[in-house]
Order: C-alpha cells, then structure tokens, then sequence
C-alpha cells in the first residue's frame, strides 16, 4: 500500500515539474520573441535583407553586424523624417517635429545588431524590401 502511495506521489509530481517546465519556456519565449529573432536572422543572412523586422509588438529590427546595417537603419530613420541627433553609449536619439525618440543597439551572438525603439509612441510599417542588398 505504502508504495503505491509513494508511486502515484511520484508520477503526479513528475507531470506537475513537467508540466510548470513548459510553462516557465512558453513564457521565456513569449517575452524574449525569440522564434520571430531566429526568423529575422534567417532573413538577415539567406534572403540579404539589410533589416528585418522582428517583432510585431515592439519596434525592434534585425541586421548584420557591419557598418552597411547601421547605415541602413539611418536611412530608414531619415526616410520616416527622423534625423540623427546624438550617441549615448550604445543608443542613439533621434528627433522628429519636436519629438524624440531612442534607440537602442544590442549586439546578439557577435554577429547581428538589433535596433529596438524604446518610446511606444513611435509605431511604423517595416517596408521588407525597401533595404535589400543589390
């Protein structure tokens, strides 16, 4: 009796570890984004976009660590009338009619750059080829 007791005991608190698991996963990848960072990666390098949009909640963009993607994303900046005003650090402050706006640079796995817009009122479309390699 004892171990059928100690048995169930055993598989119930198995499937509830397993179970709080999948969970605590679904929820890292659900805040972090990484399937829709994998796919801007696999955008980045097989279909020679210079930025790829990577999330659709947040304004986050995708490219190549290399000079060409921080241009890119200037002129895609430009494009949408934000000018350039000043570095800090590893973010960068545009202004557009007398609003600003930064933007952080995050280094991922020494090879990409993601762009991410921290003020949540700044919300553009992402035209995929407009900045495609020639």
């Amino acid at each position: 009796m004892l171990k059928r007791i100690l048995k169930w005991f055993l598989v119930i608190g198995s499937v509830i570890g397993i179970l709080y698991t999948l969970y605590v996963v679904y929820r890292f990848y659900k805040n972090q984004e990484l399937l829709q960072l994998y796919l801007g990666m696999g955008k980045v390098d097989h279909k020679r976009v210079l930025l790829a949009k990577v999330s659709d909640k947040k304004n986050k963009y995708l490219g190549l660590n290399h000079q060409s993607s921080f241009d890119a994303f200037d002129a895609y900046m430009e494009e949408h009338g934000w000018s350039f005003v000043s570095h800090f650090g590893r973010c960068t402050l545009y202004a557009c009619s007398g609003q600003e706006v930064l933007v952080r640079t995050t280094q991922i796995f020494n090879r990409y750059s993601l762009f991410e817009v921290l003020d949540s009122k700044y919300v553009q479309d992402f035209d995929e080829n407009l900045l495609e390699v020639a």
